[in-house]
């Protein structure tokens, strides 16, 4: 419909770099996406508002969808809209397929075996053990994703180990980049940098001991936000749980992993000079995570003291938290 104005979604993936482009393109009143001619949707669906509609997409569907209709839009613009959650609540491209048309997709991707820890470390300790963290198959996943997104509008990989990602990432989006966006993007930082997996495990065998029901989604943040809040000293990085130690020295599966890696990313066209960074980078994060010794006995009581002072932040932040 010509009415329709178009719209570029980056789609993902989860602790792909999502929140830190997210934070970055709303800082300095959004001055990327107005640099790159776009117009941002926010949290709440809302025209230019901070933040990503992420939570309400995952947890409020109607609400979300009666936000997308009430949008007012101009059909001359290029409307921009990052969230994770695009990627996993198909019920979202449809509402908003109905009021724009979908240019493309950009999703942001990295070798999954990092992928998979970061994800545990953010919220899969709530819901399982460090030998339960399953590493075969995501890669699987993700081709199913790129697959499905695919068949709505042409999708555009950005990994996002190689250098200048602020840069290839506008790119992606809009086939420009802003001046200055490295030093900006630098200057800004990482957000939601996921905590240790040594701490990751002592929390999840801190919540299994209260023998508590599943942690409702929506409860999710209390644990996690006391946990970011509250991560202990440094050394706490340097240990891993015996079980991710073991997973981490199998050589022969991560260099098959980081292949697979490659040869996902050359399928999507991602050049070979992107490529080779990103298998190098990625080979790296492997090594020093496998360098990395098993936790100690000291290092594991500095564990369980500190998920317990994390557990009470939790009771002070909402006490109906650990009741269910």
């Amino acid at each position: 419909m010509a009415d329709r104005p178009q719209i570029v979604l980056h789609a993902g993936f989860p602790k792909c770099g999502t929140s830190t482009l997210q934070r970055l393109f709303c800082l300095d009143g959004h001055r990327v996406c107005r640099d790159l001619g776009m117009t941002w949707i926010g949290a709440g669906m809302r025209l230019w508002s901070n933040g990503a509609p992420a939570t309400e997409i995952m947890y409020d569907k109607e609400g979300s969808t009666a936000n997308v209709r009430a949008l007012s839009v101009d059909p001359g613009q290029t409307y921009f809209m990052s969230s994770e959650a695009l990627c996993s609540y198909p019920y979202m491209l449809e509402a908003l397929s109905e009021r724009f048309t979908i240019s493309h997709f950009v999703l942001t991707v990295r070798m999954p075996v990092p992928l998979v820890l970061s994800e545990y470390c953010w919220t899969g300790w709530l819901y399982r053990a460090s030998h339960q963290v399953h590493f075969p198959g995501r890669l699987d996943s993700m081709k199913k994703t790129i697959d499905d997104l695919s068949k709505i509008a042409p999708v555009t990989l950005c990994p996002i180990e190689p250098s200048g990602f602020a840069s290839r990432f506008c790119r992606a989006v809009a086939g420009k980049t802003p001046d200055d966006l490295e030093q900006f993007a630098k200057d800004a930082g990482d957000v939601n940098v996921s905590i240790p997996p040594s701490l990751a495990e002592a929390l999840h065998e801190a919540i299994a001991a209260l023998n508590m029901e599943p942690i409702p989604g929506p409860m999710r943040r209390f644990f996690v936000n006391a946990a970011m809040e509250n991560r202990g000293p440094d050394t706490f990085k340097q240990v891993l749980p015996r079980a991710l130690h073991d997973k981490f020295n199998d050589i022969s599966f991560f260099e098959g992993e980081i292949q697979r890696y490659d040869d996902m990313l050359a399928d999507s066209g991602i050049m070979s000079d992107i490529r080779a960074e990103a298998r190098a980078a990625s080979r790296e994060r492997l090594k020093a995570l496998a360098e990395l010794p098993p936790v100690d006995q000291q290092t594991k009581r500095m564990l369980q003291e500190q998920a317990q002072v994390i557990l009470q932040k939790v009771r002070e932040a909402n006490p109906d938290a650990l009741t269910h």
